[in-house]
Order: structure tokens, then sequence, then C-alpha cells
């Protein structure tokens, strides 16, 4: 196979896998990510485990027909158990031992209603850092994530398209037709994470209504966002490769209640509704760009661009690159950097 272009390289990191939803207690789940078969469920006790896909008895697909067995996964074709935990041979139904052979294991970190599962290029690296904590995820003046603000569409542009919007602020004037180029507040790499903070002004029905969006990128498989001004929101945005050429765009949305029901309606529906036209329906007014864009490598950025596209490109060749491993860091909420008017907390929308 030829060389892969570098902006399709997979990066070192947490990338989300699925929706704690989607999978209940015993549950199956195949998958495939990083040009791999994947099997995920969840054991007895409530844990997620990810396997490599494929019995190595007789190649079957435990994603397929498997059940769960405690901690482990019994294969449907001659019903070999392989646990969860490291992969080992844990049972042969006619034969009173195991074999000494086991199954790939992919470490998992389930949180605010997401399962993320680590990627590393060398296959050993320990995570160096832990994906972002969603503050709002426990508040409950928003919405519950699942099932009505969880979004995916299978996208064949390179993840990095998707992700330089953080970084991209003079876009929102000329796509998004925002009033204005907003004012970057502050931004710039920190360790595993790359963050900006801008505002800027929204034309609506009322008038010009004040904008202003954090952005906190980790790595290159996940982004948490916080919008205020127009309707409270966060959200996460994920991109994992499938392979090479095609990857899932995940949108995790949590938007202000407006009532007590666990539906978002009104404003808070049309906000997961913009969001998902915007960024992952074919047409949409992102989605038309990422989707016919090649990528330059050395871009004639201009003013403020150097100092967040530029810084963003620059940051991001470290996930691609393989780096000795460091010791994890927790990713920091929010309200934990130092941005001004940042709030732990939002009032409900009357």
């Amino acid at each position: 196979m030829a060389e892969v272009e570098m902006i399709r390289q997979y990066g070192t990191g947490w990338y989300h896998a699925f929706w704690s939803g989607e999978l209940q207690a015993g549950g199956v789940m195949p998958l495939r990510y990083f040009g791999r078969d994947l099997v995920a469920f969840r054991g007895e006790s409530g844990d997620v485990h990810l396997l490599d896909a494929h019995c190595q008895h007789m190649g079957a697909h435990l994603g397929h027909g498997g059940e769960v067995r405690g901690e482990s996964i019994m294969c449907p074709f001659h019903n070999w158990e392989w646990s969860g935990i490291d992969g080992a041979n844990t049972k042969i139904p006619y034969l009173d031992r195991c074999i000494k052979k086991s199954l790939g294991t992919h470490r998992t970190q389930e949180q605010d209603g997401i399962v993320y599962m680590w990627f590393s290029r060398k296959g050993d690296e320990e995570p160096t850092y832990l994906p972002p904590r969603v503050a709002e995820s426990e508040d409950p003046a928003f919405y519950p994530l699942y099932p009505h603000g969880a979004q995916r569409a299978n996208v064949t542009f390179p993840p990095q398209f998707a992700f330089e919007n953080v970084a991209d602020i003079s876009h929102l004037r000329t796509v998004h037709k925002w009033a204005d180029v907003p004012l970057l507040n502050g931004g710039g790499a920190d360790g595993d994470m790359f963050f900006t903070d801008f505002t800027g002004h929204v034309p609506t029905r009322e008038g010009d209504v004040k904008v202003r969006i954090e952005n906190y990128q980790w790595g290159l498989g996940v982004v948490y966002s916080r919008l205020h001004g127009l309707h409270p929101t966060a959200q996460i945005s994920a991109i994992t490769p499938i392979d090479h050429e095609t990857s899932v765009y995940s949108l995790s949305i949590w938007v202000g209640r407006l009532d007590d029901t666990d539906e978002p309606k009104g404003r808070a529906k049309a906000v997961i509704d913009e969001q998902r036209k915007q960024a992952l329906n074919a047409g949409g007014n992102d989605r038309i760009i990422w989707d016919n864009q090649i990528y330059i490598e050395n871009a004639p950025l201009v003013g403020d661009e150097r100092k967040t596209i530029g810084a963003f490109r620059a940051w991001a060749r470290r996930f691609r690159e393989d780096n000795a491993p460091q010791p994890p860091k927790a990713a920091p909420v929010p309200a934990d950097l130092p941005f001004p008017e940042s709030p732990t907390t939002y009032t409900p929308a009357s």
C-alpha cells in the first residue's frame, strides 16, 4: 500500500468508541476502528471490555453471535471463551484446560455517557492524558445526552479538517454568517490540549447577539466546546478513524433545559438539529467544505491565523510522532482553566 498521506495518519490518543446507552449489561457490539475488527461487550459487573474481534481458534467474529459469560465473551462457533480483562482464553468446553493464546485488548474509559478507547501508534504506549470531563453531563440544568443529543455520521474527509475549526476563527463570518470576525480572547497549546476562546456576534431576528465559544481539543480525537450567548450548550465533537479513508464523526450535545422532560424541545431541540445539519448532514455548511477540501501543507496563513491555525497544525503533529510515553494527566473541566467569565453552571433558559 502506498504511504498514507500525513494528514490521514492515525494519531496516538483517546477516541470516541460509542455511547454508554448503546451497550447494556450483557450486550455485545461489533466495531471497526483503526483498520481493525473489534468487539465491545459489557460484562456482568457492568464494566466495558474491548477486544480484537476474531476468535483465535477458527477466526469467528465474536461481535456477531458472541455471548457474555461473566467478564468473558463466548465464541458463537465452538463456544471458546475469552477474558475481557486480559484477552486470555478462559474456557474450552470440550477440554479440561485452556490454550496459551489471547486476544488483543484495548483500554477504555467510560464517563459522561461516552465510552472512549485509547489508540497507540506503537501499540504499547500508556495514556499521557485522560479524556475531558464534561461538567454539564451532571448538571440538572441540562437535558440528558442520550439518545436525543447523540448524533453520528460516517465521513470520508481527514479528521483534522473538522478539528481545525477549533482554531479557524475567521470562517465563522464567511461560512456561518456571523456579523463580524470574532475576537480571540486567548488560545494556544497546553501539553496534550489545544484551546481557543473567542467572542463575536451572531445575527438573529431580534438583532445581533454576543456569543462566546470555548474549545478544548484533546489529541486528534476529541474536542470539548462550550457555547454561551444563544442557548446554553456543551458539546463533545469526536472523530474516530475506521481506516485511513473513512471515519465516524460523533456529536455529543448537552443543551439547557426548557422544562422537566428528558426530551429536548423548542430552542433546545433546534440547537441539536442545527449542529447536526451543519457538521454531519451532507450539504451542510461545514460538510460541503470538508467533503471537497484538500490539505495545503504550507498554507499562507495571515493575521491571527498564524497564532491559531498555524499553532494548531504544529501542535497536532505531536500525536502522529512516536514519542516516548509520559505519565498520564487528567483533562480539567473548563472551570479549571484561566478563562474570564467562564461559569461552572448555567441558569436554565426561560
